[in-house]
């Protein structure tokens, strides 16, 4: 019998432990089949991903690897949230427009990088291997597509004018042009394939306002409740535009879930405005980023919260706001393990059990889809992380099981699901 099958084989154990002899009898029953919403199949296309696309140039000298990884061990391209932020970063600023993307422009750089795509690919000798990415998610980072403002690292096109997108509609009629002209609609054409998941936002958690993320390099100023607009108004723009075509919008990509904590530690929007310049331009920028977050909203400005605001206010005030919209709600989970390091979180487990149940359970209740509506939850990145490791002058092999432990732990948990 092929792993795949003995793999969703229900196994019914019985057993007789003596207090002399420990004998324990099992008993396997291998015509019952595992089934989770008519779905039988392990669907090692959706479970046995990477996190890559076929473009990488990472690959380039690595083909023996890549085709025993794809081939051999039958894994899939899964995930790629680089690209959109590289071309976001050589878009040009519309002459007529300050602050807004030139879409012409857009368009016919869409067709460079369509044809740049494809002569990579066959050049390589990897157009065999476009049956690998039918299924990808890819998205865009919160820094420079969303609206922001940081000197450090602003978007220019090819007549080096430096910009940054102001309001969420201009960040937005980017997405949408992105999605729209630069991927196509199957792998008989010229390009790469357009994703089936689209995430607006990578990990807005890590860099909204934060105190502690690359102490400031790259922040994003901004508030939760235009995070939550945002989201709204591109999948509604994305729906619009390619109707059938698009891809399932989803959000919001957190990279770190503790429902029942407050807040991380946030900066004020003024303090973080602060930081920068005052220059003419400096305060016409910082004026333009405060209306902005004016028209939405800024309620929880620096505020920390109490117990369950993660939950309370900011996830359930995303599924409240831009809920309606979304075709899924996407999700990262990961252990930060305690080995070798100060602190830690242990997320496998009840924790990401708990998770799951409260945004199944508000959607399906809460918000009164119904159980025969409710919105897949795509789990995009989960397992473990820890950055300390990276600083210790020697390698400790318990590291490589700290690192498999929560991905089995957690791929267990998801396959009961899906």
């Amino acid at each position: 019998m092929s792993y795949r099958k003995l793999f969703f084989t229900k196994v019914f154990v019985w057993a007789g432990i003596s207090m002399l002899t420990a004998q324990v009898n099992v008993g396997v029953k291998l015509d019952t089949k595992h089934s989770v919403g008519g779905v039988s199949d392990f669907g090692r296309e959706r479970h046995i991903t990477v996190h890559s696309s076929l473009s990488e140039s990472d690959w380039v000298g690595e083909e023996d690897k890549l085709d025993y990884l794809l081939r051999d061990l039958d894994a899939y391209f899964g995930r790629d949230n680089g690209t959109a932020s590289w071309i976001f970063n050589v878009t040009k600023m519309d002459e007529n427009k300050a602050d807004y993307p030139d879409l012409s422009a857009m368009e016919s750089y869409g067709e460079f990088i369509k044809g740049n795509y494809q002569g990579n690919i066959e050049s390589r000798g990897y157009e065999k291997y476009q049956d690998k990415a039918l299924g990808m998610i890819c998205g865009a980072n919160p820094h420079p597509t969303f609206v922001t403002y940081n000197y450090g690292h602003m978007p220019k096109g090819d007549d080096g004018v430096e910009w940054m997108p102001r309001e969420i509609e201009s960040s937005r009629d980017w997405m949408v042009q992105y999605i729209d002209k630069y991927f196509v609609d199957d792998t008989a054409q010229e390009g790469e394939l357009r994703p089936k998941f689209w995430e607006v936002v990578n990990e807005p958690d890590m860099m909204l306002n934060a105190t502690l993320y690359f102490g400031g390099t790259t922040w994003t100023i901004s508030s939760w409740e235009t995070l939550f607009q945002y989201h709204k108004i591109v999948a509604k723009g994305v729906k619009e535009r390619l109707g059938y075509k698009a891809p399932m919008v989803g959000g919001m990509t957190w990279g770190l879930h503790d429902f029942q904590n407050p807040d991380q530690d946030r900066m004020t929007v003024e303090a973080m405005l602060g930081k920068y310049g005052t220059t003419a331009a400096d305060e016409a920028a910082k004026t333009k980023i405060r209306n902005e977050i004016a028209r939405w909203g800024n309620a929880y400005d620096g505020v920390k919260g109490t117990d369950w605001h993660q939950w309370d206010v900011l996830w359930k005030g995303f599924m409240d706001v831009a809920g309606p919209e979304m075709d899924f709600y996407a999700v990262h989970m990961y252990d930060w393990p305690k080995y070798d390091a100060t602190g830690g979180a242990i997320r496998s487990g009840m924790h990401v059990e708990g998770m799951l149940e409260m945004i199944e359970w508000y959607d399906v209740v809460g918000q009164g889809n119904g159980m025969a509506n409710r919105k897949p939850i795509v789990i995009s990145e989960y397992g473990a992380v820890q950055g300390a490791w990276a600083y210790k002058s020697t390698f400790d092999p318990r590291y490589d099981w700290e690192n498999l432990k929560p991905f089995n732990s957690m791929m267990m948990q998801y396959l009961r699901r899906s």
